[in-house]
């Protein structure tokens, strides 16, 4: 089973959306933050665990953002993610290393 554990505070700016503006000459953009982040740790019967896929999803049309593995100590995160925006992710064992544990799907997460 994952957990995702605390929700981590992000780092400095990363990465920004580009959003239209109605400015004086109506083709101006307005250059957003985009820097919350989602992390947490992937976790089996309590422990965590290593080298396990964490997916993250946009939530509004399941695009789906990237993917890591989960780290030593059953760590990961995503950055560079819009606070304003909701996502979902999924953490699985594509390895069947523990076939009794299915995937484990967390859903309406906000990035801070």
């Amino acid at each position: 089973m994952a957990d995702l554990g605390a929700i981590g505070i992000s780092h400095p700016l990363a990465y920004r959306r580009l959003l239209p503006t109605w400015a004086e000459d109506h083709r101006g953009l307005l250059a957003i933050p985009v820097n919350g982040t989602l992390s947490g740790t992937v976790k089996q019967a309590g422990t965590p665990v290593a080298g396990r896929w964490v997916r993250l999803y946009y939530r509004p049309n399941g695009f789906l953002i990237g993917s890591v593995r989960s780290g030593p100590s059953g760590e990961f995160s995503f950055g560079g993610l819009d606070p304003g925006d909701q996502y979902f992710v999924i953490a699985f064992d594509d390895l069947n290393q523990a076939p009794d544990f299915n995937a484990v799907i967390f859903d309406q997460l906000t990035p801070v």
